[in-house]
């Protein structure tokens, strides 16, 4: 499961956390130094590996290669997890009824979608 996170939410969780790890002896209402020390060491890994996941995590920048033959898509191979969408703009020569009118509202869903936030052209 992915799930994104902006870098502010990340460091809410991550002091959410740590709170949580300084807070569990009070809430297990340990009164000695050895009960507040074995409390914190319950959590403490778990807590300290999470943290440290969150603020480790590299964004990977995608890589995708694609192989055209014979004016076709024959696969596509990338570095990461992604959707891939090919939008086919051509017609024949002699279109068959729709034809050009497919390939139209193809172009225009492919030009909305790369004025959406995020998109660039990249080649």
């Amino acid at each position: 499961m992915k799930i994104d996170l902006t870098d502010a939410q990340v460091s809410l969780i991550i002091d959410g956390l740590r709170a949580l790890q300084e807070n569990a002896a009070y809430e297990n209402k340990c009164t000695s130094d050895s009960e507040i020390h074995d409390s914190n060491n319950q959590m403490a890994d778990e807590v300290d590996d999470l943290c440290e996941y969150l603020n480790c995590c590299e964004e990977v920048t995608p890589e995708v290669a694609i192989c055209v033959k014979g004016g076709l898509v024959s696969s596509v191979y990338a570095n990461a997890n992604m959707d891939v969408d090919v939008y086919d703009l051509d017609v024949s020569d002699f279109p068959d009824e729709g034809e050009q009118e497919s390939a139209d509202q193809k172009e225009a869903e492919l030009d909305e979608l790369v004025k959406s936030p995020g998109w660039r052209a990249v080649w």
